[in-house]
């Protein structure tokens, strides 16, 4: 069967049925976004915001992955 008579089939057309209803989520971006969120909304200033961010970035350079080996010298 050719690549061009795919499309054709019963089961193709299904499965792309399928495919094309998933809705695709970024899990990791949406929880990056409520941390920082509900963070933002615990400084009083914008200083205080400032701080906090400096202080997030920070911890990422640190803990960029989650292994026992990055936690050793906390």
């Amino acid at each position: 069967m050719s690549c061009s008579d795919y499309a054709k089939t019963f089961g193709y057309s299904k499965i792309e049925e399928i495919i094309r209803g998933q809705e695709v989520v970024n899990d990791c971006a949406e929880r990056a976004v409520k941390l920082i969120t509900g963070f933002k909304d615990v400084c009083v200033n914008v200083e205080e915001q400032h701080n906090l961010i400096q202080v997030i970035e920070d911890h990422r350079k640190h803990f960029n992955a989650l292994r026992k080996e990055n936690f050793a010298n906390v």
